[in-house]
Formats: structure tokens, C-alpha cells, sequence
């Protein structure tokens, strides 16, 4: 199977952008990517001409397509324009790697043994809820909110992902936008147009509102005391995650979990509880666990039953397809987005035009510079942006960036494999603690007390405070 990649996003981030495609051109340079894709807006190079410039020498297609004036809810429709345009330019019957230019990097190492291998099949067997030709990877498949699954990254069929997209309006009417995040409207369109239940479950339930509902339920040991079309929407969903969904972490917890356990409570749990913007879902690392709850093989106790009824009733076509009366509905929201034409004028919310740029014929896998206004190295200048850039490259794809920030500073702090260097241990402190990395901030606070600069010290001893970091609360 050939690989491709296609990268999206805005490039916010200059430094972690060249960090994420170092990382993707050394997959290509091991044989597990045959192309690669830049997706992303026609702004982005007009600042830095010398970036797309960079990309081009090394065989990678640049894609550059005209801005948006409405994101849509979660900015959905700048997401799926973006993917639309860079998956267009990807041959037919090939696999694509999709990834953000930022907050990536440090996932991909658990999609290498799928690019090793190719998509995983689908299971053999008819069901109603098998809608994809090979099933899609990802790095966690929610249970309690149906398709909210991790869409950093993810990895499947061509002509798969192109199922997921294009917006077609079918979100226009469907949906209460409040419940509606990006996540799930990457993954539900396929199944909201071919199964009636899932487009009727979103119309008239706020799924974000219904996650924290079930978790709290299952925290109190009564699931069972939610109603049938909440139960057959989280049986719908694990059947979906079942027959078309990958989980591409490594399986983890119980081998049988329990409801409590599936839903993220206790020890041995296959799954973890998630905040997010006014809810909280859970989401689920093992692929083993999903096929326990569909096999029927789950504990009875504490609402397990009603889970196992529910999944029996997802055998039967005829009440899928039912129409759900308003007597079943709990709360209904009913809410549309305003109505626009799909077209290339300049005040359409999505247009059609793009510019592609193509590589030339000669390539090179050498990395992209990671160095951003780096102090004056002086004569070992080269030494370190060698030390620098293998550190990183090395690294990357395992470790969180923040956290990679913090460790490549106390290598120069230290002298650690590099010569000691104090003005580079302050430039990567920074960027770590900008990153939200809690010692880092402590750190870079305390070096802010050493240089005077109280007022500053004052804010980053609060920002590590507020996150329990004990020494920054008595140093504050």
C-alpha cells in the first residue's frame, strides 16, 4: 500500500510547522510515505516566500486556497476545506496520513506500524453499521459522545476519507450547533447519511450535554436509568468505532472490562475521562474493549444489562430506520446554520478555487531548519544547530514539544552532550514554558528573579501556582 501525508492547518507556529514536516519527510525518507501535501491558507508564504520555497526543493506539493469569512462551528469548514484540498491532490487508491501543522508530531509514533502495514480491513461479515472500505485509524474512539474521536491525526483510505467530507449541508439542518465539535463532524458524516438513527439522535440531542449525562451515570452505578435512545446511541457508536475504526494506541486495561471500566472509572480502564468545553467525554485506548461490549461478553451490573439490550435492538434494520417520535425524546434542540450558496464568490462562506504549486523533479529528504532568532552561537555555531536538529528530529515524534523545549534547555544548562550555553538554556526555557510545561514555567520564573525582572517572575510563578505546582505557590 502507498502512504501519502497531507499536513493542515495555518501555520501558526513557524518552529513546531518544521518540526512536524522533519518528522514526516524522515518517514519518507524510511520508506513509509511516497508523497506529501501542505494544505493551507493563500496568506500563509506571504511573509516567508522562503518557506514554500524550502518545501518545494523537497518534493512537497504546497496547496494554498482562498480564506474563509465563516469558520462554521469549531471552525469545521476551514478544517474540511483545507483536508478537501490537499486529499484532491493525492492519487486514487492510496492511503493518506492526515495531520495538523501543529500539536502532531508527538502522536505519530503510534500510526508507524499502520503506515508499516496499511490499513486495517474491515471485519468479515454483513452489518448495517460497516460503511468504510478499510478502517480508519485514530489515536482514541470516544464512547460516550458518538464520533467525537481524536482527529489530530488519523490515517485510512483515500477514498474512506473522502467520505468524511464536504460539508453539503447536511450539517446546515441537522444539527443544534452548540453539541456539534469538529471531531464528530469529521467522522459521522458517512454514517449521519446512511443511517437515519444517528441523523435523528443529533437532531434532537445536544451530544455534549448527553456525554456528561451517561459519565455521570456511570460514575453513580446507574446507567441503566438512562433512556433507551440514549443506550442505543452508545451501542450505534461502539458498533461504528467496531466495524470502521482503528484505535491506534497501544490496548490497554482490562482484557472484559466492566461498564464503569469502558467508561473510564477505576482501575484496569481501558478508557480515560476527558474535560472538555462544557462536558466531559471518555475516551477509549482499546480496540479489544470495543469488541468485548459488541461481542455481548460485559458485566450486567450497574446498567450493563440495558447496554446489552441495546445493542440487541441494533440488529434490527427496521428500528433503525424508524422514525423516533417526539414521546421518545427527552430534550430536543432544534437549530440550523443560516443558509449560504456553495460557490466562488467573495462573500460565499466556502468557495471552490485553489492554487497549487507543483515540486520540482529534483528532491532532497534534508531536514527544514528548526531555529527561529537564536542567539549568536559564535564559532560553534554549526555544532549546536547540528546538536539541535538531531536532538529534535530524534525526539519529536515521542515527546510532547513543550516538554522536549524543557529538556533540550537543561541540556545546554547542564552541558549535557553540548557545550554549555546559557543564552540558548533561557531560549528553549521559554518556549517550554510558553508551552504550558509546568516546571518550565517555575523555571523560567526563577530565572526571572535571578535577571530582576519581578513583575514577569510575579506571572510565571502564578501560572505554575494555579496548576498545583507547590514550589511556585510559596515562591510566589
Amino acid at each position: 500500500m502507498r502512504n501519502w501525508a497531507v499536513v493542515c492547518g495555518a501555520i501558526r507556529s513557524p518552529i513546531e510547522f518544521n518540526i512536524t514536516m522533519n518528522a514526516v519527510l524522515e518517514f519518507r525518507r524510511q520508506g513509509l510515505l511516497d508523497g506529501i501535501v501542505v494544505s493551507t491558507w493563500n496568506d500563509a508564504f506571504t511573509d516567508r516566500p522562503e518557506l514554500k520555497q524550502e518545501l518545494l526543493r523537497r518534493g512537497i506539493t504546497v496547496v494554498e486556497v482562498p480564506g474563509l469569512r465563516e469558520g462554521g462551528n469549531g471552525q469545521t469548514f476551514r478544517q474540511h476545506r483545507l483536508f478537501e484540498a490537499g486529499l484532491a491532490h493525492c492519487p486514487d487508491g492510496v492511503a493518506v496520513l492526515k495531520l495538523r501543522t501543529d500539536k502532531a508530531v508527538h502522536r505519530l509514533h503510534y500510526f508507524i506500524e499502520r503506515l508499516k502495514n496499511g490499513p486495517v480491513a474491515t471485519l468479515p461479515g454483513q452489518s448495517a453499521f460497516q460503511l468504510m472500505q478499510a478502517k480508519v485509524s485514530v489515536q482514541a474512539a470516544s464512547v460516550s459522545m458518538p464520533f467525537n474521536h481524536a482527529d489530530v491525526v488519523f490515517y485510512g483510505l483515500k477514498v474512506d476519507l473522502s467520505s468524511m467530507l464536504h460539508m453539503d449541508n447536511i450539517y446546515d439542518w441537522v444539527f443544534f450547533p452548540g453539541s456539534m465539535n469538529a471531531e464528530i463532524r469529521w467522522f459521522s458524516r458517512p454514517f449521519l447519511r446512511q443511517i437515519k438513527f444517528f441523523r435523528q439522535f443529533f437532531e434532537y440531542f445536544n451530544c455534549r450535554a448527553v456525554s456528561s449525562y451517561v459519565l455521570d451515570l456511570v460514575e453513580a452505578g446507574k446507567l441503566g436509568d438512562a433512556p433507551d435512545i440514549v443506550l442505543d446511541a452508545i451501542a450505534a457508536n461502539m458498533l461504528c468505532i467496531h466495524y470502521n475504526f482503528d484505535i491506534a494506541s497501544p490496548d490497554t486495561g482490562a482484557e472484559n472490562p466492566s461498564v464503569r471500566q469502558l467508561f473510564g472509572f477505576g482501575e484496569g480502564s481501558p478508557s480515560k475521562v476527558i474535560p472538555m468545553t462544557m462536558t466531559r467525554q471518555a475516551a477509549c485506548y482499546s480496540n479489544k474493549a470495543v469488541a468485548a461490549f459488541v461481542g455481548g461478553n460485559m458485566d450486567l451490573s450497574e446498567g450493563g444489562d440495558k447496554l446489552l439490550k441495546a445493542f440487541s435492538r441494533m440488529a434490527d434494520g427496521a428500528y433503525l430506520a424508524r422514525t423516533i417520535t417526539l414521546k421518545e425524546i427527552k430534550d430536543t434542540h432544534q437549530s440550523h446554520f443560516a443558509a449560504t450558496d456553495l460557490d466562488s464568490s467573495a462573500k460565499s462562506v466556502m468557495r471552490l478555487a485553489s492554487n497549487v504549486s507543483a515540486s520540482p523533479d529534483t528532491q532532497t529528504d534534508k531536514p527544514l531548519p528548526i531555529s527561529l532568532d537564536l542567539p549568536d552561537s559564535g564559532a560553534n555555531a554549526e555544532d549546536i544547530e547540528a546538536f539541535q536538529q538531531a536532538f529534535i528530529v530524534e525526539n519529536a515524534v515521542r515527546t510532547d514539544l513543550a516538554t522536549l523545549y524543557f529538556q533540550l534547555s537543561e541540556k545546554f544548562r547542564t552541558g549535557d552532550g553540548v557545550e554549555a550555553n546559557k543564552a540558548l538554556a533561557h531560549y528553549w526555557l521559554a518556549l517550554a514554558a510558553e508551552g504550558r510545561y509546568r516546571p518550565a514555567e517555575k523555571a523560567w520564573a526563577d530565572v526571572q528573579v535571578e535577571e530582576g525582572n519581578f513583575e514577569s517572575a510575579a506571572e510565571w510563578y502564578h501560572r505554575a501556582a494555579l496548576r498545583g505546582d507547590k514550589d511556585a505557590q510559596r515562591a510566589l
